[in-house]
């Protein structure tokens, strides 16, 4: 758990420094396209779903109703994750014009 925080830690850390610096902001930009950006999105995404997973195999093992929930939530950022580096949502909103002309 200390090893998923501190990844915590240093992704948002990060973050953070590359929002206060200006040093080549295009590639920092994280509504950019970029190496950096993708990466750092889908670490983001990917500790998100360690973090749900942890919470949904602890709900499981004490019993409670909700672990369900958790595992669903976690799944859904697993395939926010697998689209970030994919960049499914990317190809859709480019043939979606085209296919509505149609």
């Amino acid at each position: 758990m200390r090893l998923v925080i501190a990844a915590a830690v240093a992704v948002i850390g990060i973050g953070a420094i590359s929002e206060l610096t200006d040093v080549n902001e295009g590639t920092f930009n994280v509504g950019n396209e970029g190496i950096i950006t993708t990466v750092y999105s889908t670490a983001l995404l990917a500790l998100a779903t360690i973090l749900l997973t942890t919470i949904a195999l602890r709900a499981r093992t004490r019993g409670t109703a909700d672990s369900r929930h958790w595992l669903g939530l976690a799944g859904v950022f697993a395939i926010l994750a697998a689209d970030e580096v994919a960049g499914f949502h990317s190809r859709l909103t480019d043939a979606l014009p085209s296919a509505i002309d149609a």
